[in-house]
């Protein structure tokens, strides 16, 4: 207890003891709490388990004693932490510092030396633990001075508001002194909106034109007679003696009692200072630069410089300090007299004096209040039409329904303008006619030059104007969207709307270049983004500071998920593995670290959509802050916050499978002369439903998932509403309700379809089931009363679980209901509490419904155009997606799969349009690596096709080839000349090897495996397939004629069966009972948690999959049957079961397992 009360006292805590065991803080109780008798404090569930330190209150031991108190208080890996009463079993991690007010004599009303977390990897602590401490202290004034850096500005700001407190946003500049070659620094605060601005044009010099600095004479034409700006020059940086040469306009200098750790650094400083503090012409003011909030953080920061590779002067009190200890730490560096006291009191007061004042007549905010709009820029020939941008958006309106002329047929002209009219309205409350023009001219940019667009993205494709506009392809009356999911009236004025668009990757930077083009280069750029140091990476990088073993700390770091990246799930890992909490109990101090250092941004980049487009009242440099990187420009605020600044962000986001859409078009005009206009597609043809029943969606939009996949086979969709419900469905919230199994069982008629009452219109084509955030929409309406506006509100509040906001709704949805439909007080409340429930896992239909339509014509080309298809499909291919393609492609036998053809055959699969067959590449084949590869290909490409195989070698016989004599032997092996040759069957390739080992002379062993096992094999068509497979990757296997032939050697009650069977979820094939053959793709043997030997396959069987697992007892007895390692063929028996976690059927052997091996 005596030393848990000199832990408050060090940290300034006002606290008054209650007894022997309790304090008061700051109007609440906190009572000491010790680990328990086997020296827990937390169960394997990361559960409170601690006992009172109070020896009279302990207990048996044997329980948790709960406290009577507001806090449990304990001290862990050395840190004091404060736990809620109530929240055992819900631990959170909270340091306990900052409670109350700080017990101090001189008051600290302001700090303006805030170096936060993005001044990245040297600053520390996020702005909410600043402003923590800050209200703890009393600061009303709080100022942040990053260095070279202003990207954490509006994230302090937003922060400081939060808490009351005034901020002050400055910045720490490096200067260059070009001829001297002089480096130092200079604290810039800006005073009023266009002290800002020259912020921001020194932000320019160092961020954009300069490695991090701005030069001297730049920053003195800024900042000279400049009464918008304040400058504190730093003697920790600038030398007095230099000072005059210098020139700077600044006669405030930080008075700041640094000590560094280095003797030599310290020494000069302090010599340095007290040539400022003799300077009378010089006023010094007490502020700080603190790069960590407490002194006892020091180690964070050189830690944190470590990982970052910076370089910097460690000193162990840059942090957060209250007047008390800036005073003392001031006064010892004078002579400890009377009149030495008095003159630092009186210079100290006086600084703090002025301090205040410069603090007060600050009186810049960034303004979040005001949107910054662009306006639309008619073209010439626009405005000689159309007077205002209003009138252009008008006509586009207009030229929308000439286009669309179904939508007044199907809906009439009185619904379809009333949408309008309400849109429009909305838009224009927002002031956003401008943003869907500059959007719509973008599109149709893309679209006169031949860039192929998405066909929405998000919750745009509800708004009918977009999609009359041409900015979308979904139509929001036939798909029953809602516009007010997408924007409302009710938030219009709070956010901007969000229209997402999709472009082909490779032509993002033409689109760019439009923008940039059309609304000038200085109002263009990206935005900017900053990836956190995470759990499990910020481990890893301090154990390698700490120099731990990187191997068993990578090894250990496998026990975590990517999810994993709080401290508590840290500890929740050590709770439940011995592993893990060995490890934190000996680095006790790096966890602590980690823990501090958790999020910290650690690395630059791009968003890799969201481009800003600023008004033309100022330039982007003096909108917001603006960094280089490379040859774009970018916003060092990120998307988020450019959105709360009023700023408007276009998504201009590149997808892959429009490059394809793109590609796949290019083709069927170049070999079917068909125009093909994708978006037209007919979304009724039963075959490409076929195609998603049989589950043959590899490489298909969104569908291709192996998750999706097996659902598409489960749910079997008939239609779009089928495939959009899929989407919807098919995630984790909804699956963890059954949602998705419901849904399948109602469609079957498994299940009876049942619905609340006056749900049925709403909810009728997904069954009952809820699927949608729209639903949930349109039910506040119909059985709430609710408007569109409310009901979005109350979609919003649901998910966000804000019961406050929902109680007003809530007492006027249930009565309404009740009364409207006849229904129970009791009833009307537990539909309420359904659609509740529903709410945190409910999709945006919008979304599923452009991403289903997306999928369907993905899969509508696989069906008609299977050549172009799949051509395209190889072309973007990873080396890991072939065996899944080729196995999809013998499924539906669209095209031939050969070997390798020493004529055809490029560097990658390639698909041969005359033949309709796709060619294996050549670099498949063992040892003919790139270079070897390049060889063949430009002497095939320069000097014609090869004639033979004695042309193939004269042709590569000269000094310094790439292509040597091993090549060529498994060329011919892998089949590469069988055509070229005549080769009929795999077995007639052993005379061609003979034929070229003859004419070459080359030297062969007696007991050379293929020529010896080629007699022995004649007639095995399985070892010449095993000898291409094993040379080039591709090869298929005739299993059932394995098994015919191996048939004796396993138990009659054990049934053949392909690998698609042996796949299919929903039925197992002879109750799980069979008898597989394939290629031992992979192979590993491990030790399970228990310390047991356990064996894991995976085989492969004409490039389908299946999981073996054989545990300790089973492979005792057949690890020689596999002792042939992988690579090989086998034939085994074993029981076949699902596997609900990896929702796959696996094999286990058994004890009546038998494996047949066979090798070369």
């Amino acid at each position: 207890m005596d030393k848990f009360k000199k832990y408050l006292e060090k940290n300034f805590m006002d606290f008054t003891p209650v007894s022997d065991y309790v304090v008061e803080i700051g109007g609440k109780t906190f009572e000491l709490y010790q680990p328990a008798y086997d020296g827990a404090l937390f169960d394997d569930g990361f559960n409170f388990v601690g006992i009172p330190a109070d020896p009279n209150r302990k207990g048996s031991g044997e329980e948790t004693v709960e406290t009577a108190c507001d806090f449990y208080a304990f001290s862990f890996g050395g840190v004091y932490y404060m736990l809620a009463k109530g929240k055992e079993n819900d631990v959170k991690l909270t340091r306990l510092k900052y409670v109350g007010s700080a017990k101090q004599e001189i008051p600290t009303p302001v700090f303006l030396g805030v170096h936060g977390q993005y001044e990245m990897m040297s600053g520390t602590g996020t702005y909410a633990d600043w402003c923590k401490k800050a209200k703890f202290l009393g600061v009303h004034t709080l100022g942040i001075c990053e260095k070279n850096s202003l990207a954490g500005a509006l994230k302090f700001q937003a922060e400081c508001q939060k808490n009351g407190i005034k901020s002050v946003i400055g910045m720490e500049c490096v200067v260059y002194d070009q001829p001297r070659d002089y480096r130092f620094t200079v604290k810039v605060y800006a005073r009023n909106e266009k002290g800002w601005r020259d912020l921001l044009t020194i932000n320019k010099f160092i961020n954009c034109d300069n490695p991090k600095y701005i030069g001297l004479d730049d920053f003195n034409a800024i900042t000279r007679n400049n009464d918008d700006l304040v400058l504190f020059l730093d003697p920790k940086t600038t030398d007095y003696d230099k000072l005059k040469d210098l020139k700077v306009d600044a006669a405030v200098y930080q008075l700041d009692p640094c000590e560094y750790v280095e003797n030599s650094r310290d020494e000069w400083y302090l010599k340095n200072l007290k040539k400022f503090f003799l300077d009378r012409n010089l006023l010094a003011v007490p502020s700080v630069d603190a790069w960590y909030l407490d002194e006892e953080y020091s180690c964070i920061r050189p830690r944190l410089q470590s990982i970052g590779g910076i370089t910097a002067y460690d000193s162990d009190n840059q942090y957060f300090k209250a007047n008390d200890e800036l005073f003392l730490e001031i006064a010892a560096m004078f002579p400890d007299t009377d009149e030495g006291f008095m003159d630092v009191y009186s210079r100290f007061t006086e600084g703090l004096e002025f301090l205040e004042n410069i603090a007060e007549a600050i009186t810049f905010v960034i303004d979040v209040k005001k949107r910054h709009l662009p306006h639309y820029k008619m073209t010439e020939q626009e405005a000689k039409t159309y007077e205002t941008n209003e009138d252009l958006f008008w006509a586009l309106i207009a030229d929308g329904l000439d286009r669309h002329p179904d939508l007044i047929e199907d809906w009439g002209e009185d619904v379809i303008m009333e949408r309008i009219d309400r849109e429009v309205g909305v838009i224009k409350l927002g002031e956003a006619i401008d943003y869907f023009l500059i959007t719509w001219d973008i599109i149709n940019w893309c679209h006169r030059n031949g860039i192929m667009t998405g066909i929405s993205r998000g919750s745009a494709g509800g708004c009918l104007v977009s999609y009359l506009l041409g900015i979308t392809k979904l139509d929001p009356m036939r798909y029953n969207l809602l516009f007010e999911r997408f924007l409302n009236a009710g938030r219009v004025k709070v956010s901007l709307p969000d229209i997402d668009c999709d472009y082909p990757g490779e032509d993002r930077p033409r689109v760019k270049k439009y923008m940039e083009e059309r609304y000038g280069w200085k109002q263009v750029c990206s935005v900017g983004t900053y990836s956190a140091l995470q759990l499990r990476a910020a481990i890893k990088d301090m154990a390698r500071v700490y120099g731990l073993d990187f191997q068993e700390t990578n090894e250990m770091m496998k026990l975590f998920d990517v999810k994993d990246r709080k401290p508590e799930d840290l500890f929740k890992i050590a709770c439940a593995h011995s592993r893990v909490k060995n490890f934190v109990i000996e680095h006790s101090d790096l966890i602590n670290e980690v823990m501090l250092i958790m999020p910290a941004p650690k690395a630059q980049s791009i968003h890799a959509c969201a481009m800003m487009v600023f008004p033309e009242e100022h330039d982007m440099f003096h909108w917001v802050p603006i960094r280089k990187n490379g040859d774009e420009y970018v916003t060092e605020w990120e998307g988020g916050e450019m959105d709360a600044a009023g700023f408007l962000k276009e998504d201009v986001l590149g997808v892959k499978q429009f490059d394809k859409f793109q590609d796949m078009v290019r083709l069927i005009k170049e070999h079917e002369n068909v125009d093909l206009d994708i978006f037209s597609v007919p979304l009724d043809d039963p075959e490409v439903y076929r195609y998603f029943k049989n589950g043959w969606n590899e490489d298909n939009f969104h569908f291709g998932s192996s998750g999706l996949t097996g659902y598409c086979r489960q749910m079997k969709p008939d239609n779009i509403e089928d495939l959009i419900a899929a989407i919807s469905l098919y995630r984790p919230g909804a699956m963890e309700n059954n949602f998705h199994n419901e849904y399948v069982l109602r469609k079957e008629g498994q299940r009876k379809v049942e619905y609340f009452t006056g749900t049925d219109k709403i909810l009728n084509n997904t069954y009952g089931v809820f699927a949608y955030q729209e639903q949930i929409m349109q039910l506040c309406r119909e059985l709430g009363g609710l408007s569109l506006v409310e009901a979005d509100d109350v979609r919003k509040a649901m998910v966000k679980k804000k019961y406050e906001a929902l109680q007003q709704y809530k007492e006027r949805f249930i009565p309404y209901y009740r009364d409207n439909y006849g229904v129970t007080q009791e009833y009307s409340e537990k539909v309420w509490d359904a659609i509740d429930k529903a709410s945190t896992y409910l999709f945006n239909r919008s979304h599923a419904a452009a991403y289903a339509i997306t999928g369907y014509i993905s899969q509508w080309i696989k069906v008609h155009y299977p050549i172009e298809y799949w051509s395209v499909a190889f072309k973007y291919a990873q080396e890991a997606d072939y065996s899944r393609y080729i196995a999809e492609i013998n499924k539906t036998g669209v095209c031939t799969v050969r070997p390798v053809d020493i004529n055809i055959s490029e560097t990658d699969v390639i698909i041969n349009f005359e033949e309709k067959a796709l060619y294996w590449s050549i670099t498949g084949v063992k040892q003919v690596a790139e270079k070897a590869a390049t060889q063949i290909l430009k002497e095939r490409t320069e000097n014609g096709q090869y004639w033979s195989l004695d042309d193939f070698i004269t042709r590569h016989k000269w000094k310094g080839s790439a292509v040597n004599s091993r090549i060529i032997r498994n060329l011919i092996l892998a089949g590469a000349f069988d055509r070229l040759e005549g080769v009929e069957a795999p077995a007639q390739r052993i005379d061609l090897l003979v034929s070229f080992l003859g004419s070459t002379k080359s030297a062969v062993k007696e007991d050379d495996a293929v020529l010896t096992g080629a007699d022995y094999h004649a007639n095995d068509a399985w070892w010449w397939g095993l000898l291409q497979k094993k040379l080039s990757g591709l090869a298929f296997f005739d299993y059932q004629a394995l098994y015919d032939r191996f048939e004796d050697e396993f138990p009659n009650m054990y049934e053949f069966q392909g690998m698609e069977a042996c796949l299919d979820t929903e039925y197992l094939p002879n109750n799980g009972y069979v008898v597989v053959a394939g290629f031992i793709a992979e192979l590993e043997v491990k030790k399970t948690k228990k310390g047991d030997t356990m064996c894991r396959l995976v085989l492969e069987s004409n490039y389908e999959f299946l999981e073996v697992i054989i545990f300790q007892q089973e492979y005792e007895q057949l690890e020689p049957l596999l002792s042939c390692g992988r690579a090989n063929l086998i034939l085994m028996n074993g029981s076949l079961s699902y596997d609900k976690r990896k929702e796959v059927n696996v094999l286990r052997a058994n004890y009546e397992t038998n494996i047949v091996t066979l090798t070369l």
